[in-house]
């Protein structure tokens, strides 16, 4: 017996080695099982938590069984029962009636076994209440087999809500459409150039013209075409900032030159070697009205100057607050005896020849800004001491 025992102890004690090490490895394994657990539900809950903060519903169509899972987010978006059976059907239900058939069409598609499994359309549904909401679904099919026996197996997508970005696009587009602005998109890579209606109304181009750079650079005013060139170039230089401004005119197919002002930026590819000018989005706004009023008040100015100048009547522009002469004619001068660089630093009371006519003078000044008129006869002192009767008329003058 002593013996047997002897030849079979080591057998036995490598036995129970080896189950120890074993029982070590599945222990490990276990622990490092329950932390990988661990994580992926920290990790689940972190996605569950973000997706309610972020207001992004999903769903999960099961196309075997048939079932559909949709997350209470999902359900609020559509305005669904959390607790309550939902099929296709339903959910085509909430859909406007004006969205409806083209959402159906969509999901036809992506259920499709012979389609890539792709589903992203923006439609509105119909809350409960009669609220309307904007919505962006986006999904993909998952498909099993080959040939004829490829079927749809699962659909899993999202829906999030953009209603606020909806309305705030409406509102943009509305200042768009009231104010003329042109909006265009210049893809530098695919060399694709985008104008909105407005822009293509701007420069007198057709609904359905091709536009290039060098077609625009055509219309834009000889004189100031070398000008617009260089601009451009400087803004597709990737050295610089990218950045467009300019006011400039063109000539319209129909022969109108009107002025435009631009503005645009430019984007390039990553810092270092081979950077380049990827696309440019700008915006343009016809200022022609504006620029024709500038020069028709130019234009008055001109002449209101010219009247003033060559009057033999003294006319003088006072300044309300300070009392000042700001702008007087040559006539002026002459009368009272004063070089214009003395002048022009004299006040109206200044010229009166005693205190009481100065208070006087204040006093109906006041009064002449509510209406103007006549502020009667009085006398200012000339240079040389002596006295000029004057008859003075005042009108108020506005910016």
């Amino acid at each position: 017996m002593d013996v047997l025992h002897s030849d079979l102890a080591p057998v036995l004690w490598g036995t129970n080695a080896f189950l120890i090490v074993l029982a070590i490895a599945l222990a490990a394994a276990l622990i490092r099982m329950r932390r990988g657990i661990t994580r992926l539900r920290a990790s689940e809950s972190q996605l569950r938590f973000a997706l309610r903060v972020s207001d992004i519903g999903v769903f999960d169509h099961d196309h075997c069984t048939g079932e559909i899972y949709r997350s209470p987010e999902f359900c609020g978006l559509y305005g669904l029962t959390a607790d309550g059976s939902v099929n296709n059907g339903d959910f085509l239900q909430g859909a406007h009636l004006e969205d409806r058939d083209a959402v159906a069409q969509a999901i036809e598609r992506a259920h499709d076994p012979q389609g890539q499994g792709l589903f992203d359309v923006q439609h509105r549904v119909v809350l409960p209440d009669g609220a309307v909401r904007w919505l962006a679904l986006r999904s993909l099919t998952l498909f099993e087999g080959e040939g004829a026996s490829r079927h749809a197996v699962r659909t899993v997508g999202t829906a999030t809500d953009f209603t606020a970005r909806k309305r705030v696009d409406e509102a943009l587009q509305q200042v768009i459409r009231i104010s003329r602005i042109g909006i265009y998109d210049h893809d530098q890579e695919n060399d694709r150039i985008y104008w909105s209606p407005e822009q293509r109304q701007n420069c007198g181009f057709s609904a359905d013209e091709p536009v290039t750079l060098e077609k625009f650079l055509e219309c834009v005013f000889p004189d100031d075409r070398a000008a617009v060139a260089i601009a451009i170039q400087r803004a597709h230089d990737p050295s610089g900032d990218g950045l467009f401004d300019a006011e400039h005119r063109i000539i319209r197919r129909d022969g109108q030159v009107r002025w435009l002002i631009t503005r645009s930026q430019t984007f390039f590819s990553p810092e270092g070697y081979g950077r380049r000018a990827v696309r440019t989005i700008g915006a343009v706004l016809d200022v022609t009205d504006r620029r024709n009023s500038e020069e028709q008040l130019r234009q008055r100015e001109q002449i209101h100057s010219a009247v003033v100048s060559q009057s033999t009547d003294g006319i003088a522009l006072v300044d309300t607050a300070t009392l000042q002469f700001v702008e007087f004619n040559d006539a002026a001068c002459g009368m009272l005896g004063y070089p214009r660089d003395v002048f022009e630093s004299l006040t109206l009371p200044e010229l009166a020849p005693d205190a009481v006519t100065a208070d006087r003078v204040r006093a109906q000044i006041a009064a002449s800004l509510h209406g103007g008129g006549d502020l009667g006869l009085t006398k200012l002192r000339r240079r040389d001491g002596s006295l000029l009767p004057v008859w003075l008329t005042g009108r108020p003058v506005t910016h």
